[in-house]
């Protein structure tokens, strides 16, 4: 009688995953809208039409067509200025690599349907989207395939659920797909294949595809060429590991240097093209953006609500804790997929810009999910026989799964309200599993405190300004929202009538509140988040501010209505210090655009005894 085969788990959840991944695509069809191929992808991909549709790789002169085509922008940052005067692209052209058969299929189809065949069109942009999906499934199936090896089938299928499901890896899968790091995960599933492989039998031909995907990952951003580590680590639990590992080397010294060869051959494309376009083998083209490797921004990283890594990606406390099971279950992997996380994660968060734009989460950490994928498994084989365990482990999952796809839809959705460089803990909190943002709720983008019980406080009004003075500088009649008259500032006049008063004359007590408020209007919405109106509240000293506040205004409502603005802040010890004022006005920020302001208000609130 033949023996019933089990029921492959861990393959049913990789096409539950392609399927989820291609339905969210289509849910928001960013391609019909253009989005694919902008911003830092406009800069990875651009290789490919300049290369291969307009013959233009060094002067880029179709660029500035395609923008008001497309973009309707100039603002796209996707190259660098030469000293002479020229442009040379900004991004490395690994992931050009990546992309070029769906850009084929993407030329073809123009072709076809009868698009322009311009490189950006809807076949193209369409191409690129589901390629990217693709991608991402090939890597599941290669990391099931190694997976596999080291764990039961059903852990294994857990754990590319929560992977793709419960972390970043979805939005990059789905709606960003096209940014490198979902390739550069395939990349890693594949290094981590062909590692293992190597190990098992040492072949030059695994030799050189390892080589070429290594060079291949540089190519795609430098800092991954670290990726190195993960074979020449590999196997290493002991001193006696070590020097087998050594011999090991030292035996298949043909295939180690046609190893190294074939990541410096990957590596000489961008060489060859900097050589050619800017004159010299190295170019730095991040221009003032850089590392700092003795200050690193770890802490931020991981636990900022500006974009921290666990806070955006909280199920991957799941993979820090496997770290333990992981290394009583396989020391020989353990030490690389260690080595390797701990100095991608220092890189990372040495970078300047350790937000990394406007990113969803932590968007460079996605690279190393494929080895993350053996603490993450190795915790849920773990906790499987141990009942109270599992369902503890199952239920945070979950809870995990559900915070991340809520926050993909916030982030996506219109009207979802997440801001992915500006957001505060007062804000992450405020929008917190909300379907719907109210735009009121933006104040938290800017300001720090919310009082949330009025009703025990007594409001006492220190200042009360209606406008409505014959004259001061922005004295308007042509909108009000009571009397006759408002006060407009733009770019010529600059304040509001300010409100000024000693706290001491106030009588100000630590445990006190200051409420502001007024009542705006404006007919043009400011799209430039750093220059916009604000409603100013900050206590100073002579010689320096000590604290402030001052929330954008053109975040909190739409145009052409009257709007209230509102917001508290807390008093402390170290405000009331002698000789500090409050001082509050509406400031234009720097804008042209003009907002009127009406019903200037100042209380304090103290606590009801």
């Amino acid at each position: 009688m033949l023996s019933k085969k089990p029921f492959p788990y861990s393959l049913a959840s990789i096409v539950i995953l392609m399927y989820v991944l291609v339905r969210a695509a289509f849910f928001l069809a960013n391609w019909e809208k253009s989005f694919i191929l902008t911003w830092d992808v406009f800069g990875y991909y651009l290789y490919l039409p300049a290369l291969f549709i307009y013959n233009d790789l060094g002067d880029l002169t179709f660029v500035p067509e395609i923008l008001e085509s497309y973009y309707h922008s100039s603002s796209f940052y996707y190259a660098a200025q030469l000293p002479e005067g020229g442009l040379i692209l900004k991004y490395p052209a690994g992931l050009a690599l990546m992309y070029s058969p769906f850009f084929l299929l993407g030329h073809l189809g123009a072709h076809l349907f009868g698009y322009p065949a311009d490189g950006f069109s809807l076949p193209y942009q369409f191409a690129i989207s589901m390629g990217s999906i693709a991608f991402v499934v090939l890597g599941l199936l290669v990391l099931r395939k190694v997976l596999i090896k080291y764990f039961d089938d059903l852990t294994v299928a857990i754990c590319l659920l929560i992977l793709v499901l419960g972390t970043n890896l979805f939005n990059y899968s789905a709606y960003d797909g096209a940014m490198p790091h979902a390739y550069l995960f395939t990349l890693y599933a594949i290094i981590l294949w062909l590692t293992e492989r190597w190990h098992a039998r040492p072949r030059m031909k695994t030799a050189i595809a390892l080589g070429l995907l290594i060079g291949l990952a540089a190519l795609t951003r430098p800092i991954n060429v670290l990726i190195f580590l993960l074979p020449l680590f590999w196997g290493i639990s002991s001193k006696e590991k070590l020097r087998e590992k050594y011999q090991l080397l030292l035996h298949k010294w043909p295939q180690v240097l046609i190893l190294g060869l074939c990541i410096g051959l990957v590596g000489s494309i961008q060489l060859i093209y900097w050589k050619i376009y800017s004159g010299s083998f190295i170019f730095y083209s991040y221009e003032d953006q850089g590392f700092s490797f003795l200050s690193p921004h770890i802490t931020d990283g991981l636990f900022s609500y500006r974009k921290g890594w666990l806070v955006y990606t909280p199920v991957m406390i799941l993979a820090l804790l496997g770290f333990i099971p992981f290394f009583r279950r396989n020391k020989g992997i353990f030490m690389p997929v260690l080595i390797v996380a701990c100095i991608h994660t220092y890189i990372v968060f040495s970078w300047d810009v350790w937000w990394y734009g406007g990113a969803f989460g932590q968007r460079p950490m996605i690279d190393i999910y494929a080895l993350l994928a053996f603490p993450l498994a190795s915790l849920i084989s773990y906790v499987r026989p141990k009942r109270y365990l599992l369902i503890a482990t199952l239920v945070f999952a979950f809870l995990c799964i559900d915070l991340n796809l809520m926050m993909t839809w916030q982030a996506h959705a219109p009207g979802g309200g997440f801001y992915t460089e500006e957001t505060t803990k007062g804000y992450f909190w405020k929008i917190f599993g909300s379907t719907h943002v109210k735009k009121a709720d933006h104040i938290f983008l800017d300001v720090k405190h919310e009082c949330k019980k009025l009703d025990g406080f007594e409001m006492t009004q220190l200042y009360f300004n209606n406008m409505e003075q014959d004259s001061f500088p922005g004295a308007s009649q042509e909108v009000h929202h009571e009397g006759q008259q408002s006060c407009l500032i733009d770019g010529k006049v600059e304040f509001s009538p300010t409100y000024r008063a000693p706290l001491a004359d106030i009588g100000a007590k630590e445990g006190d509140w200051i409420r502001v408020s007024a009542w705006i209007f404006f007919r043009e919405m400011n799209w430039n988040n750093w220059s916009q109106p604000r409603l100013v509240a900050s206590i100073q000293l002579p010689e320096k501010e000590i604290y402030r506040e001052m929330p954008r205004l053109h975040w909190l409502t739409d145009p052409w209505k009257w709007h209230l603005v509102e917001y508290e802040f807390p008093l402390r010890e170290k405000h009331l210090v002698p000789g500090a004022q409050l001082v509050v006005y509406g400031w234009s920020g720097g804008a042209e655009k003009p907002i009127w302001i009406d019903d200037l208000k100042v209380e304090i609130m103290r606590k009801l005894r």
